[in-house]
């Protein structure tokens, strides 16, 4: 996944000394638009008027989204739940939650993975194990838009990698850079190569330690994904 733009895309706007969760859809759209600032793409709105009713809608959007490619729906969606007032002023927005794609899922996953690899010394061998185990638990109810053969692909091409250079990997800062590695090594499947040390080179000489996250990441949280 490659952004096209470094900016800030605003989508929710908070009153300073309000007491609602956020202003109401139309009215931050409105404002954002105004000042031409720029905007998430907004999904057109589903009207429910009965609790079986949301549970179908909820049901449809969370199969849509987990199922999308990273390069359609990025991490994933935000749902705002909206009650309607008699007048828009009346209007108000009751909560919010994600919906995250599978793909997006998967790779955090991975990149869980990989840090652990190297920062705890394990093999490639357990840690492909655990990604498979854990990619086929979250994969139970949604399919993610490519087989799984692909992303395990994937998978074995960056552990391998990262196992034979373990002193180089420390130094491509996957805390914060994971979206670059994983390109190179997602093209490096496309032309079926294995992964070498000068694909990253680049990446290997501008690491900042200062800028980069932790190390190791809690493998036992899995609802963090």
């Amino acid at each position: 996944m490659a952004y096209p733009q470094i900016t800030i895309l605003f989508y929710a706007l908070v009153d300073l000394r309000g007491y609602r969760t956020c202003n109401p859809l139309f009215k931050a759209e409105d404002l954002i638009n105004k000042h031409g600032l720029p905007i998430v793409k907004i999904a057109p709105r589903k009207e429910c008027s009965n609790r079986k009713e949301l549970i179908e809608i909820l049901k449809e959007l969370s199969k849509e989204v987990a199922q999308n490619t990273i390069e359609e729906d990025a991490e994933g969606s935000v749902l705002y739940f909206e009650r309607k007032g008699e007048t828009p002023d009346q209007t108000e927005i009751l909560s919010l939650c994600k919906l995250k794609t599978l793909e997006y899922r998967i790779y955090r996953k991975l990149r869980e993975k990989l840090k652990n690899l190297i920062a705890k010394e394990l093999t490639v061998e357990k840690q492909m194990e655990n990604f498979k185990k854990e990619t086929h638990q979250l994969c139970k109810e949604y399919l993610p838009p490519r087989p799984l053969d692909y992303y395990f692909k994937i998978a074995k091409l960056a552990f391998e990698f990262l196992d034979s250079h373990r002193e180089d990997g420390r130094k491509l800062g996957l805390g914060n850079r994971f979206l670059q590695f994983l390109n190179i090594v997602r093209e490096c499947e496309a032309k079926g190569a294995q992964p070498k040390l000068a694909d990253f080179q680049q990446m290997i000489d501008t690491y900042n330690p200062l800028s980069d996250e932790s190390d190791v990441d809690d493998e036992g949280d899995k609802n963090k994904e």
